[in-house]
């Protein structure tokens, strides 16, 4: 039985093995230079723990978790293009270290890349399975993607339809990475299905607590842009919940400057945080992150593992949804 710490430091050793080189170095260099980045390889963690409640051999589940890593990496690079951000874990974004042409293609590279890791290292009786739930899982990060992308153009953004976009940008990719452990380790289809549920509310926290950190959050420990959100103007839980309960004037004042490039951005930020205190905002995303929490930790029961099993996985969920990075 390996603990948490084991097989992130085995993630670790195996993706650092992972080279991906072609005639033309330039499109490549980019895939090298993400990877080498630092990461918390919660994707491929789940799928291993995942693996773990059902069978002791995670050794098979190990090239498919790294697959999902990649597939993370693919849409972080594009995703960063499209945000125009400038850090992803402290360092340069690959489109502001080289330039956004190399940063599309090495992005499509490394999805192509995805696909021959899943062709190749999965059992022939369990690939049709495994690449309906992977297919299912990436068509829905696009669609959430896209709803991201327009959420941008509006100024105001229902919380359900908030709650939709990143159930579909980030949640379905942890509820799939914890559901294919279990279909590669031949668990029932019950148990595949409470693991898929449980990881997809296990990334509705995590996106929670992302959005929280981004806020309120230290740059030195995220690596990310301080109020990035904020900044761009992205539809993000504090907004969203701050324009709930604020009175009709701090309301429009909260929309205004949110969704305008004035004042400049550090008195914008200043303003908007005010607001969001005034709001409750901070303790309200920590509640809605507490309701996805507790749906979490109630699947995890009604999975029929043993208990031993799910020590690991109940360890890695304390840990994602305490975190500061």
């Amino acid at each position: 039985m390996q603990t948490l710490s084991q097989f992130l430091k085995i993630i670790e050793n195996f993706v650092s093995e992972q080279r991906f080189w072609g005639k033309n170095t330039s499109l490549y260099e980019p895939i090298e230079y993400m990877f080498s980045l630092p990461a918390k390889r919660v994707r491929p963690a789940l799928m291993l723990l995942g693996y773990q409640l059902f069978s002791k051999d995670y050794q098979k589940a190990l090239p498919i978790a790294f697959a999902y890593e990649a597939f993370h990496n693919f849409t972080l690079i594009h995703d960063d293009i499209m945000d125009q951000a400038p850090l992803r874990r402290g360092f340069p974004t690959i489109h502001i270290k080289y330039n956004t042409n190399a940063g599309i293609l090495s992005g499509d590279a490394l999805l192509i890349n995805v696909y021959e890791y899943i062709r190749k290292h999965t059992p022939s009786e369990k690939l049709d399975k495994v690449l309906e739930c992977f297919n299912k899982m990436a068509i829905e990060v696009c669609e959430g993607q896209q709803m991201d992308m327009e959420f941008e153009k509006a100024q105001v953004v229902s919380l359900t339809d908030y709650l939709e976009m990143i159930q579909f940008k980030t949640a379905v990719l942890l509820g799939a990475s914890l559901s294919t452990g279990a279909i590669l380790a031949d668990a029932s289809d019950a148990d595949t299905e409470f693991c898929y549920e449980l990881g997809t509310n296990l990334g509705m926290a995590f996106q929670m607590q992302d959005d929280y950190l981004d806020v309120w959050g230290d740059q030195n420990q995220t690596g990310k842009q301080k109020a990035g959100d904020i900044i761009n103007g992205k539809k993000s839980a504090p907004y969203i919940l701050a324009l709930q309960v604020l009175p009709e004037y701090e309301k429009q004042t909260l929309i205004n400057i949110y969704n305008t490039d004035k004042p400049q951005q550090e008195e914008k930020i200043k303003i908007v945080l005010g607001l969001f205190e005034q709001a409750g905002a901070q303790q309200a995303i920590r509640d809605l992150k507490n309701v996805y929490h507790s749906k979490t930790v109630q699947l995890l029961e009604h999975i029929s593992a043993p208990d031993e099993n799910k020590k690991h996985l109940h360890d890695l969920i304390q840990i994602l949804l305490d975190r500061n990075v």
